[in-house]
């Protein structure tokens, strides 16, 4: 079982690194009161991180909530 999420894993970042790759126009992003003009690879990259980041910390949350308290 853990070679196959390993090999989802790997399949997905490759996805990803692809669909990142090939969507390099700029964009301009405002936010609040700022305005910042970027590369399609890097806002997307960067949405990535904060995703997964996002997901660790929910994940490890959600782990630590279901462990049972001595």
């Amino acid at each position: 079982m853990d070679k196959l999420k390993l090999i989802a894993v790997v399949v997905l970042a490759l996805l990803t690194l692809a669909f990142v790759f090939q969507n390099t126009q700029s964009f301009e992003v405002k936010f609040l009161m700022f305005s910042f003009g970027f590369p399609g690879a890097v806002l997307l990259f960067a949405v990535l991180l904060v995703g997964f980041v996002v997901g660790m910390i929910a994940g490890a949350r959600f782990a630590k909530r279901r462990t049972p308290k001595s």
